[in-house]
């Protein structure tokens, strides 16, 4: 039976509904002393886990550090590249020029039409240059007659100064006898004197001798001039007769004729102008670490290849009243068919060699060009200034600043990741340990709507750099 029906049994009303009160308030002390009793063993063993460690293995533990990649330092000399977008322009037109002044007698081509190298373009008359053509071959004809003459006269002189100073020297020994038949007054005074002025007369001739060869000397050396000015004469005006047909040196397009049938021309005036077609001029922002490009090589970038391209200029252009670096590339060679005027192309620079560099990944550049070398025991990171000499791309496409720090060396290591609490001291654990791989460094391409912005004289960088 239980305690209720017990209740209602042995007592009256109201002790029945007072012992119910009681059975309540009993069974909830009871719940209330086991809660507490609970509640005091979970704080007792939280405070045995808390201050037992502490206190017994408190040598043991070490503090958090973070897990980091490391790169290993590896001195080289690294060579870095650049891509540039160029625009692309009109190009240097070819001209063909009038070679003498004369008439024109006939145009054989017109504005637009494509040319290859070795087709006429126009003929001029040929007439007056052979005329005068015949007429310096006769003037030469008869220069070549006189220095003959010259050399002939020349020759019998030379003879005849033999023959007179042999005369002479007979001449002269004579007289010496007849000096000494003379002081024996052997012989007159009459014949003295004429032994003596048969010496003098030899000498005379021989003194006239000398000076006709002399003076044909010089005059040979006038005509031989003379003769030399007319043979290049004539040289140029055979050449001028070979360039009557005047023909195109390169093949392209005629862009503009300034001659007309029957029309005059004057040596050197610019007759036909010539587009070339297989020849491209582009226009790059020029950066300030290619210098003045003796050591820069270029080349212009097509779905079908590579061309070689010369830098045939190093400039600059004013932008928003500053002058901003420019350089012309010229391209020679089929892939210049693919180049479009005003359209754009990409330019690869080979800059020249960092030599005694260092290779970072990209991200471990931090700002204010540092990186955090990784040191000690226990390993913390401190801060490296470096300096940056630009960026490239290893074989795998990862990017890698190319750097040069006197505070570092072969061996050390580096931190390459990106951690907001990186900072001085920071206690790190390196997890991973990166190898730079240097093999081959390929193109960074830069923003093309930046670098062609700053060429065409917009808002944009005047210097485009790596960064």
């Amino acid at each position: 039976m239980s305690l209720v029906e017990r209740g209602s049994l042995d007592c009256t009303g109201h002790e029945y509904w007072y012992r119910i009160e009681m059975f309540r308030l009993v069974r909830s002390r009871r719940m209330l002393i086991l809660a507490g009793l609970v509640l005091a063993l979970l704080l007792v063993l939280a405070f045995r886990a808390l201050f037992g460690s502490a206190g017994a293995g408190a040598g043991d533990r070490q503090p958090f550090r973070y897990p980091v990649d490391a790169v290993a330092m590896r001195r080289a000399e690294a060579q870095p590249e650049l891509e540039l977008a160029g625009r692309v322009t009109a190009g240097r037109k070819v001209a063909v020029v009038a070679p003498f002044d004369g008439r024109v007698e006939s145009v054989a081509v017109s504005v637009g039409r494509e040319v290859a190298a070795g087709d006429v373009l126009l003929r001029l008359d040929r007439r007056l240059i052979e005329l005068s053509l015949n007429e310096a071959r006769r003037t030469l004809d008869n220069a070549e007659l006189e220095i003959e003459k010259s050399d002939r006269r020349r020759a019998y002189l030379k003879e005849r100064l033999v023959i007179e100073e042999d005369a002479l020297a007979r001449a002269s020994r004579v007289k010496e006898r007849a000096m000494q038949l003379f002081e024996r007054k052997l012989i007159t005074v009459i014949d003295f004197e004429n032994y003596v002025a048969a010496v003098d007369s030899a000498r005379l001739q021989i003194l006239e001798l000398n000076r006709e060869l002399g003076q044909l000397q010089l005059d040979r050396r006038s005509l031989v001039n003379d003769r030399d000015t007319l043979r290049a004469q004539v040289a140029d005006l055979g050449r001028n007769l070979d360039a009557a047909e005047l023909v195109a040196t390169v093949d392209g397009v005629v862009l503009d004729v300034q001659a007309t049938p029957g029309g005059h021309v004057a040596s050197g005036v610019e007759l036909v102008s010539v587009a070339p077609r297989e020849v491209m001029e582009v226009e790059i922002p020029w950066p300030s670490a290619a210098g003045n490009g003796d050591r820069v090589s270029a080349w212009a970038l097509f779905p079908e290849g590579a061309l070689a391209v010369e830098i045939a200029e190093v400039g600059s252009v004013v932008v928003a009243g500053q002058a901003s670096p420019t350089a012309t590339l010229i391209g020679r060679g089929p892939l210049a068919r693919r180049a479009v005027v005003g359209g754009f192309v990409p330019i690869r620079l080979r800059l020249p060699a960092v030599a005694d560099a260092f290779l970072v990944p990209s991200r471990a550049l931090y700002p204010g060009d540092r990186v955090f070398r990784i040191q000690g025991e226990p390993a913390s990171l401190v801060g490296v200034p470096v300096a940056v000499s630009g960026r490239v791309y290893d074989q795998a496409g990862d990017p890698h600043w190319i750097v040069r720090a006197e505070a570092l060396d072969d061996g050390d290591q580096v931190l390459a990741s990106r951690l907001a609490a990186a900072s001085d001291g920071l206690p790190v654990e390196v997890a991973n340990l990166i190898e730079v791989e240097t093999a081959r460094l390929t193109v960074e391409p830069t923003a093309a709507a930046v670098a062609l912005d700053a060429a065409s004289g917009g808002s944009g960088a005047t210097d485009p750099q790596w960064r």
